[in-house]
């Protein structure tokens, strides 16, 4: 899928920093606010970052994943070099965990490295949310 230049430039968005629950990115000019429990994951788009939210909107800033995820809080997990997850979030995983998908229908790719790290953290998270049903 090729998306035209000028309708990513027009969709480009500076942020300022990360404050409490929220983050204030500026798109067209206009702040716009995304709370943070609302952005399913984040994906690296060179030195670009691709924020996607639920329900269904995508953000585009002009900042790299590693910056933008420094002020994100605990339920945030980096899955491969190009994701980063809101644990929160996930509603299915496939069996082998390779594929994570959100809850903004996205699937998301899980690296060969991350794999058991994910599934334990994963496996952690089940068991908690067992333990208050």
């Amino acid at each position: 899928m090729t998306i035209p230049i000028n309708s990513l430039l027009e969709n480009l968005s500076l942020t300022i920093p990360i404050t409490g629950n929220e983050i204030t990115i500026f798109v067209m000019g206009k702040p716009i606010v995304i709370m943070i429990d609302n952005i399913t994951h984040l994906e690296a788009a060179g030195s670009y970052t691709v924020i996607y939210t639920y329900p269904d909107k995508i953000y585009l800033m002009s900042k790299c994943l590693k910056t933008v995820t420094k002020g994100l809080n605990t339920d945030f997990f980096r899955v491969h070099r190009s994701f980063v997850v809101n644990l929160a979030r996930i509603v299915k995983r496939s069996d082998d965990g390779r594929i994570i998908t959100m809850s903004c229908g996205k699937e998301v790719k899980v690296s060969k490295r991350k794999i058991c790290e994910t599934k334990k953290l994963l496996n952690v998270i089940e068991n908690q949310q067992s333990c208050l049903s």
